[in-house]
């Protein structure tokens, strides 16, 4: 199921699943956007909390070795950190900004690094280049 609250002035939606909590949280999208709450837009800055006390991050020793190359679920600083930031980019649009909507093409990519989120052939996450 997926829901919308609103948590100290900001936007968060909720997903919850059989066994795990998810929210996504916009970082730093101002006052403009106050009045769209329970939307997210291409272009937006976010953190993907897990359960409350972890998001989804790499870890400060991070590189593209093999091995290296994995995205964590960690707690503590790092949720206050340039690491855990991630921005939504639409695909097949001709702007950014727009509204996204379920089953919108769109790309995650995280910001520090530039890379894109994806998913190897183990399930597992990992940052590609494209």
């Amino acid at each position: 199921s997926q829901h919308t609250t609103k948590e100290n002035d900001l936007s968060v939606v909720n997903a919850s699943f059989h066994v795990t909590h998810w929210s996504v949280q916009p970082y730093g999208t101002g006052i403009s956007r106050m009045k769209y709450v329970g939307y997210v837009f291409g272009g937006d800055v976010l953190r993907f909390f897990h359960g409350g006390d972890e998001c989804l991050t790499i870890p400060s020793s991070w590189g593209d070795q093999p091995g290296q190359n994995i995205v964590v679920y960690e707690g503590g600083s790092v949720m206050s950190q340039a690491r855990s930031l991630w921005r939504l980019e639409l695909a097949r649009t001709k702007w950014t900004g727009g509204f996204i909507n379920w089953y919108h093409p769109m790309r995650i990519r995280h910001l520090t690094t530039g890379r894109y989120l994806g998913v190897n052939e183990n399930n597992e996450l990992y940052l590609v280049s494209k």
